[in-house]
């Protein structure tokens, strides 16, 4: 079974948040310091995307910052419940939809994340995924991932054996599961990203800037008179020493032909 049929189907809503509530104490402690970094990243007048917003555990932070916060998934179910935690709150706003095929015009957010693993949990073409987050934001904007390192693997797996011993997900296979890869006896396949295989991922992935010919995302400035793209990959030492998680993030800056700017 394929992931977004297993969090569409088995892992949903209700069972998806007792997930979140069963963690050990220190991978609370990661998620609480992953959401803050991106919290302070956020300005009043940002409108954000969430891919993958569950049932809303992120976006309950979120909307206290940001002028407006969107959120997508592909599971009814936990949009549901998402919808019914978010109550009362008019600027947020949650879509059933697929992180790579995202119904919203080019360089309309400020901020899209996709945190807690996403990039690998989603299991979809990450290329595709980074093209997409990056054709929805803004010139200027950030695009923010996040995956597990190596130092966190021992409190990662201890979070999923809860999970499998309390009937949220299938019985753990400790022949497969190793190396930063989670595997069920029920079709469950979780791996994670670090900073070597996402240099590799962003390095083929291209993007056209507004119908002109598409250029390399690299770790590195490519300028021609018309247009330029700008892209930083950093881990945030502090980050990772203090929760041995690795967060990349990169900021996009995007200047298209004046005759080719899409107002919004």
């Amino acid at each position: 079974m394929e992931n977004k049929s297993y969090y569409s189907d088995k892992l949903s809503a209700e069972k998806l948040r007792q997930c979140y509530q069963i963690a050990p104490l220190r991978v609370k402690q990661y998620f609480n310091a992953e959401i803050q970094y991106v919290l302070d990243k956020i300005k009043p007048s940002d409108i954000i995307l969430e891919l993958g917003c569950g049932y809303g555990r992120v976006l309950q932070k979120l909307y206290k910052k940001a002028k407006k916060v969107v959120g997508i998934d592909i599971s009814k179910s936990s949009l549901e419940l998402a919808k019914k935690l978010l109550k009362g709150n008019l600027n947020c706003q949650l879509f059933q939809m697929s992180a790579i095929n995202l119904e919203f015009p080019n360089n309309f957010f400020d901020i899209v994340i996709c945190i807690q693993n996403g990039i690998s949990a989603f299991n979809v073409d990450k290329e595709d995924l980074i093209r997409e987050a990056i054709r929805v934001t803004k010139k200027g904007g950030l695009v923010l991932f996040s995956a597990y390192s190596d130092k966190f693997w021992e409190e990662r797996l201890k979070w999923f054996i809860l999970q499998s011993k309390a009937g949220l997900i299938g019985e753990i296979d400790l022949t497969e599961t190793r190396n930063g890869i989670i595997v069920t006896k029920d079709g469950f396949k979780v791996g994670t990203v670090g900073p070597i295989e996402f240099t590799s991922i962003t390095a083929n992935c291209f993007i056209s800037v507004s119908h002109s010919r598409p250029y390399p995302l690299l770790p590195s400035i490519v300028v021609t008179p018309k247009e330029s793209i700008e892209f930083n990959l950093f881990i945030p030492e502090s980050y990772n020493s203090f929760l041995g998680a690795a967060l990349v993030a990169f900021t996009v800056l995007i200047i298209p032909p004046p005759l080719c700017i899409i107002s919004i």
